[in-house]
């Protein structure tokens, strides 16, 4: 370990945010983190190269001070008692570390090892939100999906916009990714309108959603899938994740990201 600090907004945040009340539904939610992958690379033996790594770290520090100015939620506590985040820009904790070893090693053993490395002190109901080791890690009761990749984006984004001179490196391959399979459906839309004439039901209080025509569909073949493998109906539930943001009127601002914190 090179070193443990708390990297601060580098503009204090206004008074008037200064306290952020948890929604109703976000009250609701088991207390969890959420880890995000960031690859950090070894420099070469030149001295050049080594330049380039310290100049790499020392921007790394300077860009998240920058962009948790945007972010200001995460450089806050959460309160657990009264269900709320002190926006008081305590800082993320921020923690540097040598490995002798090889970036491989880790992700062979991600399942065992992540949740040691990208690690988040304190406890449940004291600071800091967020944490970054080898990865960001971040109470998911505060930040969302969305928000999380929001947030690593716009750090990526301005560390890289004040480093033209550095060489950007490709990811590493992650082992074991290789035996995802994934599967894109097209449903032509003349049909999806006839599976919707067949649902229609004059009992019902509207028609079915395109959408949920869709699910439906594969859900009632994913359900006889089930059957035939267990020999009998199994208890099912789908659930689906939405993003709400482009719906709530007026619409979020896409780039308006820190505005999803206060969503």
């Amino acid at each position: 370990m090179l070193s443990t600090k708390l990297i601060k907004p580098s503009s204090p945040t206004r008074s008037h945010l200064r306290t952020l009340k948890l929604s109703p539904i976000d009250q609701l939610f088991t207390y969890t983190v959420k880890p995000s992958a960031i690859c950090y690379y070894s420099a070469d033996s030149s001295n050049s190269s080594r330049s380039e790594d310290v100049a790499r770290r020392n921007r790394l520090e300077t860009s998240l001070s920058e962009t948790l100015t945007r972010f200001y939620t995460l450089a806050g506590g959460y309160i657990k008692d009264s269900h709320s985040v002190d926006c008081n820009d305590e800082g993320v904790e921020y923690l540097e570390a040598k490995v002798e070893g090889q970036l491989s090693q880790l992700l062979s053993r991600r399942d065992e090892m992540i949740y040691q490395l990208v690690r988040l002190s304190g406890g449940e109901s004291t600071s800091p939100v967020a944490s970054i080791q080898i990865g960001v890690r971040i109470h998911h009761i505060v930040v969302d999906g969305f928000t999380a990749a929001s947030f690593v984006s716009a750090w990526a984004t301005a560390s890289r916009n004040d480093l033209p001179m550095l060489k950007p490196r490709p990811p590493p391959k992650i082992s074991g990714t290789n035996k995802v399979v994934t599967r894109r459906l097209v449903f032509d839309g003349a049909k999806i309108s006839s599976l919707r004439a067949r649902a229609h039901d004059p009992s019902f209080q509207r028609d079915p959603s395109r959408v949920e025509v869709v699910i439906a569909l594969i859900w009632r073949v994913l359900m006889g899938v089930s059957k035939a493998k267990h020999g009998r109906l199994m208890t099912s539930l789908a659930s689906l994740s939405m993003n709400l943001r482009p719906k709530i009127i007026p619409p979020f601002n896409p780039c308006a990201v820190e505005t999803s914190l206060q969503g």
